[in-house]
């Protein structure tokens, strides 16, 4: 009480003209005439102690703020920056993830662009495999149109194929074709996740000496996602193979990983990893193996079977809307059916 007895007489004072005020004083000098002023650092701050007429009084000082350094930010690069640099545009998604390169038929991108992808491929037949080696290779062209930036119509699955095995006749011929839908349910580009929804439906117009045209159609609903790391980007997908007519075709889920590095630019390094597994057996061939993502045979005897396959590659940003991608793909697992190793090579054109 005392105390701030002393502070009231002062400004009493002052306000009489009995003690006269300074009408401004640097930081830190004391503000009142004959008042002494002690300053003393204390945790970063300093403490100030006036001393009027014996009492020693504290009071607050505030230091002027020369620099103010912001909080780093935990997010990647690519999210707070956009395609001009400007902090406040994120990038567009197709700068930040990257198309599949390995399984081309069913790994889809969670991406919605308008453009074309040219895909051809080399896949080799183990020796030990029905076909006792030999090789199919073809190629195919998919459509995407992004109707708005969440919905797309696309075009997954059609080309042209020869086959030549190492035991039996070689045949050349039309796939099937495959289309359908994907809508983005979650697109937040400031946190860099984006998953989309979609469905496609698989004709049976192909040709059959290359293994196509088999059933009455097929469903393949499926998710897929892309998530943007500090270091790594992964995209995920999963998908089920829904015959319309299940004795002639067999039912199968299938999932797809890629990790890309975070900071690539133009040359961005890839490992991709895939896998099918057989929930349901057809009744169309009495074998134990099955056509991959290429053809669905129907056999009798793969219920249970899984294959999982890993891919190194890469792709290369040829320029803004275009770019060139090659991954070599073989078996990880003891079963491996009809697949030895693969090249997939495509060339993706955006508009």
């Amino acid at each position: 009480m005392r105390t701030l007895s002393t502070v009231l007489s002062c400004l009493a004072l002052s306000a009489c003209g009995g003690l006269p005020l300074q009408a401004a004083a640097p930081v830190g000098e004391p503000l009142v005439a004959g008042v002494e002023t002690s300053q003393e650092p204390r945790d970063g701050l300093f403490r100030v102690e006036e001393s009027v007429e014996g009492a020693s009084v504290p009071a607050a000082t505030f230091a002027e703020v020369t620099e103010v350094t912001p909080a780093p930010s935990h997010r990647p690069a690519a999210r707070r920056q956009g395609a001009t640099g400007g902090a406040d545009e994120p990038k567009p998604w197709e700068q930040r993830f990257i198309d599949p390169v390995s399984a081309p038929l069913t790994f889809e991108t969670p991406v919605h662009h308008t453009g074309f992808t040219g895909v051809f491929l080399h896949h080799r037949f183990p020796e030990t495999s029905f076909f006792k080696g030999g090789h199919l290779t073809g190629g195919a062209l998919q459509l995407r149109w992004a109707v708005t930036e969440r919905f797309s119509i696309i075009a997954v699955k059609d080309g042209r194929f020869a086959l030549k095995p190492g035991q039996g006749q070689d045949a050349t011929g039309w796939a099937d074709v495959g289309g359908g839908i994907k809508y983005a349910v979650i697109d937040d580009k400031e946190d860099g996740f984006l998953m989309s929804l979609g469905l496609t439906y698989e004709a049976t117009n192909g040709d059959s000496k290359i293994f196509q045209g088999n059933g009455a159609g097929l469903w393949r609903p499926f998710v897929t996602a892309g998530v943007e790391g500090e270091d790594v980007n992964v995209l995920a997908s999963v998908a089920a193979s829904v015959p319309v007519s299940r004795d002639r075709e067999s039912t199968s889920f299938d999932w797809h990983l890629q990790f890309t590095p975070a900071d690539a630019e133009e040359f961005v390094p890839l490992l991709e990893i895939n896998g099918i597994y057989y929930y349901r057996a057809g009744r169309a061939l009495p074998v134990n193996f099955e056509g991959v993502d290429y053809a669905n045979l129907g056999s009798s005897k793969v219920q249970g079977n899984n294959l999982i396959t890993a891919a190194a590659g890469m792709r290369w940003r040829v320029a803004k809307h275009s770019d060139l991608g090659i991954a070599f793909e073989r078996p990880v697992t003891n079963r491996k059916d009809i697949f030895r190793d693969r090249i997939t090579v495509d060339w993706v054109r955006r508009f």
